[in-house]
């Protein structure tokens, strides 16, 4: 090796400078010549080895640098490629490592660690209509970051759990690599009732699946607050308009809870109920069909109202259950519904 080649490599490998003197104090000293097996035997050629000791000594010294330097940044490249090697291959065309996918850990944090490497669709889903609307490849920062407010952590038995006739799904896909078809979903009902998933056989297979349930405080705040993240103005209001087959879905399914007939009125003001009598079930229910209805977060309660299966309050509100409110979109149309409700729920003597 030439000097210069020689200097070059160590400041490659990173000697310090003692070490470099040394080396080349080394190769410039004279060579040291040995013969071995000088002496001739009979019959035989000698056979003479000649051996340059002081620059065998530096190259071996070379060598062990050589070997502890790269030993260092091979196995640095190895532990690198063995991430890389282990790991399955996201939208970007990097790899996700199957290390962060802890089936015993919460759900939410198995999404978040792999957030990168998903591709994300958003579908908005109406009980009696199912999908009315796909969105493909939306932004998944978006999402993390507004949930990392929350706590996550925090669960509800299943059987607590009530869905509502409307939910924002998330599906969190990864469609190549080792792990093919991994992925998660997260369904926010409109009362703030939501579950998390994680599958390894792809959203619309239920083999080898777990899930977990959930509730925000602010339910109905957190569900608009994340449909105005991803839906445009147009979508919202087709989304947010409650239909004549919806509303009577509600009343059809309210009745069913009451088939004796019974109502009770309850007087806000003086905290107690009096029983009354339901009367017509399809004309009532034709009736209340003819106003206009939008959809509303829980009433307080403290108002005059009708119990006969749901509840009817005197202020324009029909409630069938928790994230199943609605109330009358014209004030106007008031007195007429009071109206229709004296009319079909008649005091007892």
């Amino acid at each position: 090796m030439k000097r210069d080649e020689y200097n070059g490599f160590l400041r490659r490998v990173k000697c310090s400078d003692e070490f470099r003197s040394r080396m080349r104090e080394k190769l410039s000293s004279p060579t040291i010549e040995m013969h071995e097996y000088a002496d001739s035997v009979s019959g035989t050629d000698v056979i003479t080895a000649r051996h340059s000791w002081g620059r065998i000594a530096a190259m071996a010294a070379m060598a062990a640098a050589f070997v502890l330097v790269c030993g260092a940044v091979g196995g640095g490249a190895y532990q690198l490629s063995r991430m890389n090697g282990s790991s399955k291959q996201g939208s970007s065309g990097d790899s996700i490592s199957t290390d962060n996918i802890d089936l015993n850990a919460p759900i939410y944090d198995n999404m978040r660690a792999n957030k990168a490497y998903f591709n994300t669709d958003m579908v908005l889903w109406e009980d009696l209509s199912g999908n009315i609307y796909t969105k493909n490849n939306v932004n998944t920062e978006k999402f993390f970051d507004y949930m990392d407010k929350f706590d996550t952590t925090a669960e509800i038995e299943k059987e607590d759990f009530d869905s509502t006739m409307r939910c924002i799904k998330l599906y969190f896909d990864c469609r190549t690599g080792e792990v093919k078809d991994h992925c998660y979903a997260f369904e926010l009902y409109d009362n703030g009732c939501y579950i998390l998933r994680e599958n390894d056989k792809g959203h619309e297979v239920k083999d080898e699946e777990r899930e977990t349930y959930h509730e925000f405080v602010e339910g109905n705040k957190v569900f608009h607050d994340i449909l105005n993240m991803y839906a445009d103005e147009a979508t919202i209001e087709i989304f947010d308009r409650v239909t004549h087959k919806e509303l009577e879905n509600e009343i059809s399914n309210g009745f069913k809870n009451n088939p004796y007939d019974k109502a009770y009125y309850y007087i806000a003001d003086e905290n107690r109920q009096e029983e009354y009598t339901l009367t017509g079930r399809e004309e009532f229910a034709n009736e209340l069909m003819a106003f206009e209805w939008e959809r509303a977060p829980i009433r307080s309660g403290d108002v005059n109202s009708y119990d006969f299966g749901f509840v009817a309050a005197e202020d324009g509100y029909i409630q069938f259950g928790i994230g199943k409110t609605y109330k009358l979109k014209n004030e106007s149309d008031l007195e007429a519904y009071n109206d229709v409700l004296k009319k079909h729920l008649i005091k007892n003597n």
